[in-house]
């Protein structure tokens, strides 16, 4: 799972960092911004290929400790496409 830099994940990061909520973020953590084609790319360039992949957190995150947290977890890995917070992708070897 990383940030997925071609969604609201750069605003988000902007706003914790500005309202200091979190250990700083913006250049001190995520030192490679990933979005999906650079990340598929980057497995590739290693020797294994994307088997599945999907993004989550567009909305999710607001409600962390809910039922409709669970609800929207599911429509989002569903139907986001490359829009959510974060990226997950399962590699395998080629």
């Amino acid at each position: 799972v990383t940030p997925n830099y071609k969604s609201s994940w750069v605003f988000i990061e902007r706003l914790l960092d500005e309202f200091k909520l979190v250990p700083k973020l913006n250049n001190a953590q995520h030192l490679t911004r990933f979005d999906l084609k650079f990340l598929n790319s980057t497995v590739e360039s290693c020797g294994f290929y994307c088997s599945r992949w999907f993004t989550f957190n567009l909305i999710s995150y607001l409600l962390p400790f809910s039922s409709i947290n669970k609800y929207l977890l599911k429509v989002e890995k569903k139907y986001l496409g490359g829009l959510g917070c974060l990226i997950v992708l399962e590699a395998k070897v080629m």
